[in-house]
């Protein structure tokens, strides 16, 4: 059996205007029912020193990335050996102010990492020594509700460091972060449906979506062509991203017929899914939800071929259920209004609406790993029921950190 023991995460970090600048990096060990969770991170050394030798830069990818620390990672030796463009040190909450530790952080600075803090109102004073080494001050959002936190938060906001605001699990949660003066925010909260009645899915959103459904359902080509004719903007738009691709051939592609040719149904597949959670005018941002429904979709895929190796078809209705378990955030409307208007499998509809079925199954798991401080116990079991190793189910998450890094930033 193996002794592999690490769940792997990686929380949305967003801007004010939930833009993605970057990710909270979730390393935990394993925990048998005999363990206490309050000491998650008594293992970080040897978890994150297995990461770094392993895995390390297919995790970071090209956002910013928090990755928590305490004092025993700090002190040791590999720690000069993690990437450090985009990586931020978090030190733990109980990190105590020392003279070792302030020339340990100040030798990391030199070396080009920056460092979050978390900070609380009952420690502030006690960590003041700290502050001209740090770059983010971090704090959680269940602190809003205490009295006397408008004073603690001026008094954060004169130190002129940026402020993240963690457990942001909804849109109103956003907005008196938002309105407390945050600059990043840590949570899920942007993944949460917000209906809105009067909502319209437009003509385009709705081909785009009937696209990928015959895609997946192994279409001939010459259907999938007379679709994407339905609507100029995605036809001009599919020919101007082949000819720009395909800049060293003799010959412009003036075709789609062409075109479907020479950018095959994997590419196109991808290309369709970032137009569609792309929102106009935005091509130099990074949609979280495009991210977020890009990775489910390859984990799901990922997992169907890991499971049924010789059922494509599965590999594709898999990477569909995780490509679409977004669309209610994306339109702000039911799942049950988005299905009706568009033409799937039963397995899919029964894995969006009721996460029912091994597709389900499959989403159930990736959405668990999203949340894995909180839904490990869950994540555990369903691994095994499938069955799938952690081992396994931590290679899959890395390929498919590298896939959609890949793909989302080559689109832009």
């Amino acid at each position: 059996m193996s002794s592999f023991s690490i769940l792997l995460g990686r929380q949305p970090i967003l801007d004010r205007d939930q833009h993605l600048v970057g990710h909270h990096l979730l390393l935990r060990q394993a925990l048998s029912p005999a363990t206490n969770p309050g000491n998650q991170l008594s293992t970080l050394a040897s978890t994150l020193q297995h990461v770094a030798e392993r895995s390390m830069e297919k995790m970071v990818g090209h956002t910013l990335s928090l990755v928590d620390v305490d004092t025993s990672v700090l002190l040791s030796d590999f720690v000069l050996f993690l990437p450090n463009k985009n990586m931020v040190l978090m030190l733990a909450a109980d990190t105590a102010v020392s003279a070792p530790i302030l020339d340990r952080m100040l030798e990391l600075r030199q070396a080009g990492f920056r460092f979050c803090l978390e900070t609380r109102p009952d420690e502030i004073g006690e960590r003041l020594a700290l502050l001209p080494l740090v770059d983010i001050l971090r704090v959680d959002i269940r602190i809003l509700d205490q009295a006397g936190m408008t004073q603690f938060l001026t008094e954060l906001k004169t130190t002129r460091k940026k402020l993240l605001v963690t457990g942001v699990a909804d849109v109103t949660q956003f907005e008196r972060s938002l309105h407390a003066g945050f600059d990043y925010y840590d949570g899920q909260f942007f993944t949460v449906p917000v209906i809105k009645p009067d909502k319209k899915i437009s003509p385009a959103e709705i081909l785009i979506m009937q696209i990928l459904a015959l895609i997946n359902s192994d279409a001939d080509n010459a259907e999938i062509e007379s679709a994407i004719k339905k609507d100029a903007f995605i036809a001009l738009n599919l020919l101007n991203m082949v000819n720009s691709s395909a800049a060293g051939m003799s010959q412009r592609i003036g075709s789609l017929k062409q075109a479907l040719q020479i950018i095959g149904r994997t590419q196109l597949q991808c290309w369709l899914q970032i137009l569609l959670y792309k929102k106009p005018g935005n091509t130099a941002v990074v949609s979280p939800l495009l991210l977020m429904a890009s990775m489910r979709g390859k984990m799901l895929e990922l997992m169907a071929r890991k499971l049924k190796p010789n059922n494509r078809n599965a590999a594709d209705l898999a990477f569909m259920v995780g490509i679409m378990s977004l669309m209610d955030a994306l339109f702000g409307l039911p799942m049950e209004e988005i299905l009706a208007k568009i033409t799937v499998f039963n397995e899919v509809s029964h894995a969006l609406v009721g996460r029912q079925g091994f597709y389900g199954d499959l989403l159930k798991i990736v959405e668990y790993s999203e949340k894995i401080d909180s839904s490990a116990p869950l994540l555990i079991p369903a691994l095994r029921q499938m069955p799938l190793s952690l081992e396994d189910f931590y290679d899959l998450q890395l390929d498919a950190f590298e896939w959609v890094d890949q793909i989302v930033h080559s689109g832009n």
